[in-house]
């Protein structure tokens, strides 16, 4: 059996979209319900910032592999 290496990005990718989502939710009500203050806004690139060291990091480790390789594995009983 042959599995792909790629097959690990899907959930990379489902999870990025929800962390993508949230990510948004968080700013609207951040913006819209916090005060217009300078607490506000250094909470807001605070945020972004440690989002973006966060995404830089995980790109960075998911581009050192080569995805299009295949793993074998041999299902057979006999020894």
């Amino acid at each position: 059996m042959t599995i792909y290496l790629w097959y690990f990005l899907i959930p990379y990718a489902l999870f990025s979209l929800v962390i993508f989502v949230m990510a948004w939710f968080n700013l609207y009500h951040i913006i819209r319900f916090s005060f217009s203050n300078s607490t506000s806004t250094i909470n807001i690139i605070i945020y972004l910032l440690g989002l973006s060291i966060i995404l830089i990091t995980s790109l960075i480790g998911i581009l050192q592999y080569d995805w299009s390789q295949a793993i074998e594995i041999n299902l057979s009983l006999n020894a």
